[in-house]
């Protein structure tokens, strides 16, 4: 699993704890953010951290079954090509899992969320509203 933007690992936790034998990989481009949600989330085996830009994934093609990206994809200069690189390192099958928070100066809309994805080549399976009022959660898998 790829957290993409982890930030100082607010979802870090959780993410790790659903990944109990898998291999969870923290990536941000703030070294600082990165060195919080390591703190955060405690080193064990199967965890990794990168730093690096978001259109440029470091990472093989078909790495991951889950990239998992949450109020950050607005903070990203080129979202087409960070939604381009996350299809480009999901295996087959995987799934990019979004979450946008309304009241987030960088909120996108569901709509402009669906138009990008299309275009990177990734289809809406499920939306659904978080656990709070605010929250939204799409799920995509490669076309």
């Amino acid at each position: 699993m790829l957290e993409l933007g982890c930030g100082p690992g607010y979802f870090s936790i959780a993410l790790r704890d659903a990944t109990p034998h898998g291999r969870l990989v923290l990536f941000d481009l703030q070294p600082e953010m990165l060195s919080m949600a390591v703190e955060r989330t405690g080193i064990r085996s199967g965890l990794a951290a990168v730093t690096g830009n978001a259109v440029a994934l470091p990472f093989a093609a078909g790495a991951f079954d889950l990239v998992f990206i949450a109020a950050v994809l607005g903070e990203v200069p080129d979202r087409l090509a960070c939604l381009q690189e996350v299809r480009r390192t999901l295996r087959r099958g995987g799934r990019l899992v979004v979450n946008e928070v309304r009241g987030d100066p960088d909120y996108i809309k569901a709509t402009d969320l669906d138009r990008l994805c299309r275009e990177a080549g990734l289809r809406l399976l499920r939306r659904r509203r978080g656990r709070l009022r605010w929250t939204c959660v799409a799920e995509f898998a490669p076309d």
